[in-house]
């Protein structure tokens, strides 16, 4: 069954949100992490193969990036009862270790 595609078109504006970051525990608002350049949300998850291809060069960036102007983060967005190396707890360790310097959010809605 094909999705249909939800794109935005870019520059637009993202949506206030409010999610908890798996690693500090802290609840995160879009406002707490916008630089004045702009605002890079990724939408990743744990038991991606394409994520686990990649997450090395995704602590990379967060690196590279995190006294920029450019707020970063990442959300998963996945049903931890369905997907459970996407619950909180595996995000956090997966942030842990791998060096994601960014917050890792959970939405569970």
């Amino acid at each position: 069954m094909a999705a249909e595609s939800k794109m935005i078109p870019l520059g637009t504006p993202a949506p206030d949100f409010a999610l908890r970051d798996t690693v500090s525990g802290d609840v995160v608002r879009r406002d707490d992490i916008a630089g004045d350049a702009g605002l890079l949300v990724m939408f990743i998850c744990n038991h991606c193969p394409f994520v686990k291809w990649v997450r090395t060069g995704l602590a990379e960036l967060g690196r590279d990036y995190g006294d920029s102007d450019i707020g970063i983060v990442a959300i998963n967005a996945n049903d931890a009862r369905a997907y459970p190396e996407d619950s909180p707890e595996a995000m956090a360790a997966e942030a842990r270790d791998h060096g994601y310097s960014f917050p890792y959010l959970h939405d569970e809605t």
